[in-house]
């Protein structure tokens, strides 16, 4: 989308028997002895006990001894981890002393179910807090630490993660004509914010614009999420020198900066980077 000036830089064997010529003498002499002596009966019959001896079938019972799926059982387990994983989050409804309620106005799915679910930012006291009520059951509550007395507001939801689930975005009031973004994902029954890896807090930017100066983000650049910095080259000049910093966003919701770069825009241009430029989110700002 963006157009900055940005310096490109990246079988087995066979038996037979002989059969042998015996004088009548000889077979009958024989057939005498046989009938005589035990052995020749005791010969027949241990013969045929070989194949009693080698009953393999029941030492090689393999389907016994190998009923491995019954030890096996991973569906179990499989199903335990399932059953937790959907199982209903508690309600945490807004309290009774909740002030200054408002929900977002840009459609916020958190739970994925392709229903729009409510998100609210309130203040409660001196302290402000983000509220996600899921459509498909339970709700959760987080503390907006860096609110403070400046106050804060629901944007609504962006799937910056790419998990078919949106994050919840809100602003906070901050810079003069411009605002401090949070970003928030729910992990299990919780929204928990992105944390910038470079500096072990929350996942924070500004989008402002002023004379001279401006800042903005893109969910459609280089990275998952890239942001914008840009200052008036002089006085009398109608040049913007702009750097441009894309940031990646692994599954457990932790955002490393990577190399940027750097180019120049016109003035006529500024709008189109002091902006948040992710999916419907830039009207809400």
């Amino acid at each position: 989308m963006y157009g900055v000036v940005i310096s490109e830089a990246r079988p087995i064997g066979h038996y037979g028997g002989a059969m042998v010529r015996l004088t009548r003498t000889f077979v009958a002499a024989l057939a005498i002895v046989c009938l005589l002596a035990a052995a020749c009966g005791n010969d027949d019959d241990a013969a045929p006990e070989e194949p009693e001896t080698t009953e393999a079938p029941e030492t090689t019972d393999e389907p016994d001894t190998t009923d491995e799926p019954e030890a096996t059982e991973a569906p179990e387990p499989t199903e335990a981890t399932d059953e937790q994983a959907s199982g209903e989050c508690p309600d945490v409804p807004l309290p009774d002393d909740a002030e200054d309620a408002l929900e977002a106005p840009v459609d916020y799915d958190g739970d994925g179910d392709g229903t729009p679910d409510t998100l609210t930012v309130y203040r409660q006291g001196t302290d402000w807090w983000l509220h996600a009520d899921w459509s498909g059951g339970g709700s959760a509550a987080v503390m907006i630490d860096d609110a403070g007395s400046m106050g804060a507001r629901p944007l609504g939801g962006h799937d910056l993660l790419g998990d078919g689930s949106d994050e919840a975005w809100i602003a906070i009031f901050g810079p003069a004509a411009g605002s401090i973004v949070g970003v928030y994902h729910a992990v299990d029954c919780d929204l928990v914010p992105l944390t910038d890896l470079g500096s072990g807090g929350d996942f924070r930017f500004t989008v402002t614009a002023t004379l001279g100066n401006f800042t903005g983000a893109s969910c459609n650049g280089l990275g998952d999420i890239d942001l914008f910095t840009g200052e008036l080259a002089g006085a009398d000049s109608d040049e913007y020198l702009v750097s441009q910093q894309p940031h990646t966003v692994d599954a457990s919701g932790d955002v490393t900066g990577e190399m940027g770069d750097a180019g120049s825009i016109t003035g006529d241009e500024v709008g189109d980077y002091a902006t948040l430029d992710c999916g419907a989110l830039a009207d809400a700002l």
